[in-house]
């Protein structure tokens, strides 16, 4: 797997764009506070909440197994940390107020490890902030209906050649939820973000959003 993300975010490879989305930065706001203590397992290159972070106040650290992102992270001053799993850290017991997991669950032969590792080493009273794609919006169902294709949404070759596509774990709002229920978490909320058009903001995607929302 190692070797697979070396190339992946290799400026050869796919070397994905920094995360953006409006939700994950509604929730830095939300948990990144001065003295606030954040992992973010599975970082990548530190770009989608790392620097963000450390501008609120609060403190980072990063972990990855991807060579080449774990070399971009350093580049930008980030304490990212080279790992051969993210289900094993290294990170001490109850050491973080928040773990962040973005767009990481998909891409693990066990997600059930990661978020695991994620409960151990939370503080009592944490919280962790997922994010996957969702797998049951409505122009993947009809991909699947209508043309018989499935799309992972992992790359741009995800519909040409969906066998070596990167996102290997699909969920829905409901799997999802059920997986963080089963590895124990005290309170789960699940909901739907990014709408699939404009058109679809707002009340549409609150009211429908294993329909309407990316992710």
């Amino acid at each position: 797997a190692g070797d697979y993300y070396d190339d992946y975010w290799s400026e050869a490879g796919f070397c994905p764009p920094r995360n953006g989305n409006g939700f994950i930065e509604a929730q830095v706001r939300r948990f990144a506070t001065p003295g606030t203590k954040i992992a973010d397992l599975g970082c990548g290159d530190g770009r989608t909440i790392g620097g963000r972070v450390l501008q609120s106040g609060a403190s980072y650290v990063g972990v990855d197994l991807s060579r080449s992102a774990n070399r971009r992270a350093l580049d930008l001053g980030l304490d990212a940390r080279l790992v051969s799993d993210i289900g094993e850290t290294g990170l001490d017991d109850a050491e973080f107020d928040v773990v962040f997991i973005v767009e990481v669950l998909e891409h693990l032969l066990s997600p059930v490890a990661a978020l695991e590792e994620a409960r151990r080493i939370l503080k009592p009273g944490g919280s962790v902030v997922v994010t996957v794609p969702n797998s049951a919006v409505w122009p993947r169902r009809a991909e699947l209906l209508l043309l018989g294709r499935p799309n992972a949404m992992g790359d741009p070759l995800s519909r040409s050649q969906p066998w070596r596509d990167p996102h290997i774990r699909m969920f829905t709002m409901r799997s999802l939820g059920d997986l963080l229920a089963s590895v124990g978490f005290a309170s789960v909320e699940v909901s739907g973000t990014e709408p699939m058009s404009p058109r679809f903001a707002g009340s549409v995607v609150l009211r429908w959003p294993t329909l309407f929302a990316r992710r």
